[in-house]
């Protein structure tokens, strides 16, 4: 049956499910009811008795009823935006899918596989475990009602067609960037930026975390530390995979990733050059991040 209905799967957003891709059946419950319901008419047409065969018509309707109300429950839910956050390769990746529905207190039932899913009034997450870098293809959902009585279960098929990027993993402990003054210098204690260094003379309006109380209290003078200017930060540095020192592909995309990262981290501006060929000009910033782990995640 899954395989049947999956033919019919929705694709894009915003998505709506329409009529040739939702496909009802009677739960247990209901095959229950109908069966009793055709041996309360066989009985009550057998005595002629009026009254039972208007309850038997009566709950009849209800049954009906309550198969159309699934259908239209199932049609009024809309998918309107998806959105993921970066994961790493090992990693569980978040998806966080918009949708409108028609009732917020009977929402539809969500299932994916290997997938858990946390359903919510306006959006419904899915966490994912992701085992390689690369393209992620996302597992098709099928939404489930059985509003109002449970008599019948209405379902839809919806698939995201494009995949998902998953990043390559970082190594935990990467050796110093390439190149870094930062890590190689003789001297292992560097100032940090903004340590407060010189002192001068307190002046209303200055924040009183930078008065030097010792001093005040030792001499009776209000002096105050200023803040040391930030110190130069270094020039652009090129990432290649000839600087890990590493023959295995995996490993040395797992060392250029966490070089990465870390130049990010500190503001270094960085380029990425693979395979000898043409590597990408040095900057910084998330869309500069996003670009260099899809090269390495494709690589």
């Amino acid at each position: 049956m899954a395989r049947l209905t999956l033919r019919r799967a929705g694709k894009g957003l915003p998505w709506q499910p329409e009529s040739r891709q939702l496909f009802i059946l009677p739960t247990r419950g209901g095959v229950i009811l109908g069966t009793a319901l055709l041996f309360m008419l066989l009985g009550s047409l057998n005595y002629n008795n009026n009254l039972a065969i208007a309850l038997t018509f009566f709950l009849g309707a209800l049954f009906v009823i309550s198969a159309v109300l699934a259908n239209q429950h199932l049609k009024a839910c809309r998918l309107l935006q998806l959105n993921s956050l970066p994961a790493h390769a090992g990693e569980r990746l978040h998806v966080q899918l918009f949708w409108q529905t028609p009732d917020p207190h009977f929402l539809p039932a969500v299932e994916a596989a290997n997938a858990s899913i946390q359903l919510q009034a306006t959006s419904l997450t899915l966490t994912l475990p992701t085992r390689h870098r690369g393209w992620l293809k996302l597992p098709p959902l099928k939404l489930t009602s059985r509003y109002p009585l449970g008599l019948f279960e209405a379902w839809t098929w919806w698939q995201y067609p494009r995949p998902l990027l998953i990043w390559p993993a970082a190594e935990p402990n990467p050796p110093p960037l390439p190149g870094n003054p930062l890590e190689n210098r003789a001297s292992g204690l560097q100032r940090p930026e903004g340590e407060l260094t010189e002192l001068h003379r307190w002046q209303a309006g200055e924040p009183l975390s930078r008065v030097a109380w010792k001093i005040v209290a030792r001499h009776g003078q209000w002096l105050a530390r200023s803040a040391e200017p930030e110190t130069e930060r270094q020039g652009p540095i090129r990432l290649r995979p000839q600087d890990t020192g590493l023959q295995e592909t995996e490993a040395m995309i797992a060392r250029l990733t966490a070089w990465v990262l870390e130049a990010e981290r500190q503001g270094i501006p960085y380029s990425l050059q693979l395979d000898h060929g043409p590597g990408m000009e040095p900057g910084l910033g998330e869309a500069h991040l996003a670009r260099c782990m899809e090269w390495l995640a494709l690589a």
